[in-house]
């Protein structure tokens, strides 16, 4: 947190992990790999985000949103990686921003809602944390191979 206006976001976002613990404790320890750990955070943020317009991250929104290609594609290679350390504990002023995974999970969690009909479902389903359903049908993956190909 940088600033005091940013409180409230990171309340939400952390009471947003508090209710996927409750909801689904096994999907919270199954974090292992780069893009459960990014869909973890990323939907905790993308919550926040809904419910109070800010994001707990945006310095790292921002870098996305500069180099987005590039780096969706690099993410996307290492996805199945189970050291996510490059991705999630980057110098907090430096960049790339940490937290980045975070940002790539936000843009997931929100192509799945918005591609959603049923919104309070899709809202649910992002404290349920099913990894791979919010995956899939988000959309991101078909996006990443006809970038990244």
């Amino acid at each position: 947190m940088k600033r005091p206006s940013d409180l409230p976001g990171q309340v939400i976002h952390e009471l947003a992990h508090i209710q996927q613990a409750r909801r689904n404790p096994l999907a919270v320890v199954s974090t292992k790999s780069l893009l459960n750990w990014a869909i973890y955070e990323g939907s905790a943020d993308f919550i926040a985000f809904t419910i109070n317009g800010t994001s707990s991250n945006q310095a790292a929104h921002d870098y996305l949103a500069r180099n987005e290609s590039a780096l969706w594609c690099e993410f996307s290679s290492s996805t199945e990686l189970n050291s996510n350390s490059n991705w999630i504990s980057q110098d907090l002023y430096g960049e790339p921003p940490r937290g980045l995974a975070g940002i790539f999970g936000f843009q997931i969690a929100k192509a799945f809602y918005n591609q959603s009909q049923n919104k309070d479902e899709a809202f649910s389903d992002l404290i349920e944390l099913d990894y791979e359903q919010i995956y899939l049908e988000s959309g991101i993956k078909t996006d990443l191979l006809n970038t990244c190909l």
